[in-house]
Parts: C-alpha cells; sequence; structure tokens
C-alpha cells in the first residue's frame, strides 16, 4: 500500500512540477513582450516631444519670415500700401 501511495505522490509532483515550469516559461514571455511595450513606449514618446518642439518651431520660422515679408514689403512699397494690405488681410 505505501509503494502505491508513493508513486501517486510522486506523479503528482511531478504533474506540479511540469505545470509550475509552463506557468515559469509563460511568466518570462510575458515578462518579455512588458519590457518590449515598455521600450515601444518610451521611444512614442521621445518621438511625440520631438515633433511637438518642432512643430513649435516650425511656427516661429513660419511667424518670423512672415514679419521678414512685411518689413520688405514696406520698404519695397512704401508704408501706405503695405498698411492697406495688412489691413486687407484681416
Amino acid at each position: 500500500m505505501e509503494n502505491v501511495l508513493e508513486k501517486v505522490c510522486d506523479e503528482k509532483h511531478k504533474s506540479i512540477n511540469d505545470r509550475d515550469k509552463v506557468v515559469d516559461t509563460r511568466l518570462n514571455s510575458h515578462s518579455g513582450r512588458l519590457d518590449s511595450v515598455e521600450d515601444a513606449v518610451v521611444k512614442l514618446t521621445a518621438m511625440v516631444e520631438e515633433i511637438r518642439k518642432k512643430y513649435f518651431f516650425d511656427k516661429i520660422l513660419i511667424l518670423c519670415v512672415f514679419i521678414m515679408v512685411i518689413v520688405v514689403a514696406s520698404i519695397e512699397l512704401g508704408p501706405e500700401l503695405t498698411g492697406k494690405m495688412i489691413g486687407g488681410m484681416k
């Protein structure tokens, strides 16, 4: 009787150990996937910040070019015509 119980215990322990290995494998797999997702989030966040900064500097550049055009227009066309042009843009 004792020999049978020992075999049953051994089989149960083997089954538990097999399930434990499967769980460890899944856990390691999920851990790797989470690391990949975290890396992707960090990269995307950096890209968004870079785009936001670039967008801001693009607006500043456009504003500076517009001001330069107005200055050159006022030099070339005179203040009266330039004032009429700016007034007509509103």
